[in-house]
């Protein structure tokens, strides 16, 4: 008796632990499908920071960045990779543009400029415009 009981339970069990298994790997495969990421290089102990402006807020949305490499300065070169993470917010395209900005003075040394296209899904395509 108790193996019958036991068997229904484990039955009503599969199909949920299916379904639950299936909406993760789809929760995963899509996870960065609305959003992307523009790299940049920077180096530790610089005065320099890269600042991003939107052309159209309406659109994109910036939502982090994250850095990794030579965050402590330990190396002479002290090269640190930052990734600027944005989000569409409807479908569209505009502009973003990235500059190396002096951050005692506000001079700059370079610009970096991109175009991103936001579809129909919010899916977003981001390509660096050649200057």
């Amino acid at each position: 008796m108790k193996d019958k009981k036991m068997n229904k339970g484990i039955l009503i069990l599969i199909p949920i632990v299916i379904l639950v298994g299936c909406l993760v790997i789809f929760l995963l495969l899509n996870k960065d499908t609305k959003t992307g990421y523009v790299t940049l290089e920077t180096h530790a102990n610089e005065i320099y920071e890269w600042k991003y402006e939107i052309d159209n807020k309406d659109i994109v949305k910036f939502v982090e960045k994250k850095q990794s490499g030579d965050l402590e300065g330990k190396t002479p070169e002290g090269k640190i990779i930052e990734k600027y993470y944005f989000e569409g917010k409807k479908p569209g395209k505009t502009d973003i543009s990235f500059t190396f900005t002096n951050t005692k003075n506000g001079s700059y040394l370079d610009t970096k400029y991109y175009t991103v296209t936001v579809d129909k899904k919010l899916k977003l395509t981001i390509e660096e415009k050649k200057q």
